[in-house]
């Protein structure tokens, strides 16, 4: 009976420390566990934050984009008013023009026809007083009236398509119409001066 008590007792002593040990281990495995549940959680938080983070930067830089494209549509948009105000003033510049042009004109064809009669004139006395040697200046001086005569249907012409340039824009832009005589009136001027002329 005594060596087997012995024998428990031995078995005894040395059941202690090894589960001391397990309980240790144990111990150990749990902590370990609980720091890397831990660490895990400091890594999840620590992304989220990169993502908030990164959300942040993409929304800062969605909104610059944006106001950047409102600024160029805003600097477009006055681009456009200041030309249709150029233009605008353009056109009326030429309107206010256009009568000034029309007398220039007017006082031109009245010197042509005054050169006209004094040549005329000229003429009628040099043939009067002169002998017939200088008939060759009397056909210059007719080349000269066909010439002066020319170059008053051409201005004429010119004075005409400005006048159909003018209508063609103000039908473009529906503005209203200028102060100037219609083109029947102009046309009705013209015939009288032709007439005149002949």
């Amino acid at each position: 009976m005594f060596p087997a008590h012995i024998g428990l007792f031995i078995s005894f002593l040395f059941a202690v420390p090894v589960g001391a040990a397990v309980a240790a281990a144990a111990a150990a495995a749990v902590a370990a566990a609980v720091a890397a549940v831990a660490a895990a959680a400091v890594l999840a938080c620590s992304h989220l934050r990169v993502a908030d983070y990164c959300n942040q930067e993409h929304r800062q830089e969605q909104q610059h984009q944006q106001q950047e494209q409102q600024q160029q549509q805003q600097q477009q948009q006055h681009n456009q008013q200041q030309q249709q105000q150029l233009r605008v003033i353009g056109h009326h510049t030429r309107m206010q023009h256009l009568p000034q042009q029309q007398q220039q004109q007017q006082q031109q064809q009245q010197q042509g026809e005054q050169q006209q009669q004094q040549q005329q004139q000229g003429t009628v006395r040099s043939d009067a007083q002169q002998p017939l040697q200088q008939q060759p200046q009397q056909q210059q001086l007719l080349q000269q009236q066909q010439q002066l005569l020319q170059q008053q249907h051409q201005l004429l012409q010119q004075h005409q398509q400005l006048l159909q340039q003018q209508q063609q824009q103000q039908q473009q832009q529906e503005l209203p119409p200028p102060k100037h005589p219609p083109l029947h009136q102009v046309q009705q001027q013209q015939q009288q001066q032709q007439q005149q002329q002949q």
